[in-house]
């Protein structure tokens, strides 16, 4: 990551909270930071709504898809929690 400032944004979902809705906005406003930053995702800290945890569509699903870090550990604290 550059020294320049960097910003994280919001985003305005509109009518959608889908896994793929959140992870989308999670691409443009924090994996756009760079790779640095997309590489050194380690987890998520979420209510275990459907959106986040849908086992095929769910946020951690498409995060588990396209991240080189593994969220499975993760996953398995947040469940026993």
């Amino acid at each position: 990551m550059s020294k320049s400032k960097t910003r994280l944004g919001l985003k305005y979902l509109k009518d959608s909270s889908s896994g793929k809705t959140l992870f989308n906005a999670i691409r443009e406003k924090v994996f756009n930071l760079g790779e640095e930053v997309k590489n050194n995702f380690i987890g998520i800290t979420f209510d275990h709504a459907k959106a986040m945890t849908g086992t095929k569509i769910g946020l951690i699903s498409h995060l588990r898809k396209n991240l080189r870090t593994s969220l499975s550990l993760i996953w398995k604290i947040l469940v026993i929690l």
